[in-house]
């Protein structure tokens, strides 16, 4: 489930659409271990651009005050997934 979420990450930001899921569970400890693989590959990303210094530390903490509760949370992720992979592809 983590790795096709993060294949709908790729997709999205290199072609603009999003990707339908593949992968669907019942069980709900699925979706958390899920969201803890996927927000694990994140925080290694975001580590890796802080430490090339390809992202600053006050835009880091721009990223982390985002909570996941708030209703413009999934805009904001999408936002800097796109952000990530841009600066990947330099």
């Amino acid at each position: 489930m983590a790795l096709d979420h993060r294949l709908s990450e790729v997709v999205w930001v290199q072609t603009g659409r999003m990707r339908r899921s593949r992968f669907v569970s019942r069980r709900r400890d699925t979706y958390l271990e899920a969201a803890r693989i996927v927000g694990s590959m994140l925080g290694e990303r975001l580590f890796q651009k802080v430490r090339s210094r390809t992202i600053s530390l006050p835009r880091l903490m721009s990223y982390l005050k985002i909570k996941v509760e708030d209703e413009g949370f999934q805009q904001s992720y999408w936002r800097i997934i796109r952000e990530l992979e841009r600066d990947q592809s330099l």
